[in-house]
């Protein structure tokens, strides 16, 4: 029976052969753009080598005749900061590979299998490049159940049923609905705003970025230790009374949503605050807290809210990021970024960006849900 090896876009494969021409046939069947070949006796050019392949979002794979559990750990390390997905493949009589060190796969084949070894390259989860549009891309909701239901109503997404309430029905056109993130906090339908949002993914195929917001309700669905100040205790005070499978179950739901998606062959980004290119589809720690917060300068205002950069200013990409996150009164585009989140929750309205034709549709807030002064051009997180 033929042997399927199923190896991530982006991954450093750790290749454990003793015999250097059983490593060797194996690289060669990865078919990689960037082979490193490094021994343990030079631990620290291994990582360099590493790094630098790693910098190019380009797949490696690293040969260890031997090795050890902590050489292991620091290439998962490399691996994972940059946003790779570590992989073992052990040949014949190698060491032992336990599950706790962390790679996405491991792998044990015999040399002879090699030559019919089928290998089976797995998409980023964030890579859809291969969808096209059109998609209608949606702002911050935070809540603000009756404009969203609008909102989709007027795209084609829903039809009203009866007062008051709507039925989710397949696009005329075939268009699909994007969410750039917090669709909840401060505003009146919290539970509803959830419940039609994963309708929509999973039903329609919806794709939605996860937000800041989306972020911290997920924790606080796993019992973590939060901060609940008054935006999330509307949520909170609808969802309490939740039975701890459907909090599970929902918390699974947002386990699973990325925090940008590539879209339109890669001419489109779409990520809750937004995303610098060296960002675009890499899934490491630094490029989450960009895509969750945008970039801050690491210091407060008078008010102590966190002091955010305007790094649109100096984006120069090709692909076009749409975000939310950042509140203004009309939709912003600099420099290829777009900013649709026009703060309904504040009284503003829900915007939708249509995608490829360049259009708006607007819905106005029904009222201010969330007191204080409306921002206009700061980060509203």
């Amino acid at each position: 029976m033929t042997k399927t090896l199923h190896i991530p876009d982006f991954s450093l494969v750790v290749v454990l052969a003793k015999q250097a021409d059983h490593a060797k046939a194996m690289i060669e069947r990865l078919v990689f753009h960037t082979h490193i070949h490094v021994t343990t006796n030079l631990p620290e050019d291994a990582k360099t080598k590493v790094l630098d392949a790693l910098a190019t979002k380009k797949p490696g794979a690293l040969h260890l005749a031997h090795s050890h559990p902590k050489i292991r750990q620091s290439m998962i390390r490399s691996a994972r900061r940059s946003g790779a997905h570590p992989v073992v493949i052990c040949i014949g009589e190698t060491e032992t590979v336990e599950e706790s060190e962390d790679f996405r796969f491991i792998y044990d084949i015999q040399p002879d299998d090699i030559a019919s070894l089928e290998i089976s390259r797995v998409r980023m989860p964030n890579d859809l490049r291969h969808l096209n549009g059109g998609f209608d891309i949606i702002g911050d909701i935070h809540g603000c159940g009756d404009e969203f239901g609008q909102l989709l109503v007027e795209l084609g997404h829903a039809r009203v049923c009866s007062p008051g309430m709507i039925e989710l029905v397949p696009h005329p056109e075939g268009r699909r609905v994007c969410l750039v993130g917090d669709l909840t906090d401060r505003g009146p339908e919290n539970q509803s705003v959830l419940e039609i949002s994963r309708a929509l993914n999973e039903r329609f195929g919806a794709i939605i970025a996860l937000g800041n917001h989306d972020d911290k309700l997920r924790r606080w669905l796993r019992g973590g230790d939060v901060k609940i100040g008054p935006g999330l205790q509307k949520t909170v005070d609808e969802l309490q009374h939740m039975a701890d499978g459907d909090r599970h179950s929902y918390a699974d739901w947002l386990d699973d949503l990325r925090t940008h998606y590539i879209l339109d062959d890669g001419a489109l980004i779409i990520a809750h605050a937004g995303l610098k290119e060296e960002f675009h589809g890499v899934e490491s720690n630094a490029s989450r807290a960009f895509a969750l917060f945008g970039e801050r300068t690491g210091e407060n205002d008078e008010t102590g809210r966190p002091v955010a950069v305007d790094w649109a200013a100096e984006y120069s990409g090709e692909p076009l990021v749409v975000h939310g996150h950042v509140v203004t009164r009309e939709p912003r585009r600099l420099n290829n970024v777009l900013a649709i989140d026009t703060g309904c929750v504040f009284g503003g309205k829900l915007t939708a960006y249509r995608y490829p034709e360049n259009t708006f549709i607007s819905v106005d807030a029904k009222k201010a849900y969330y007191e204080g002064v409306f921002p206009d051009m700061e980060d509203a997180a």
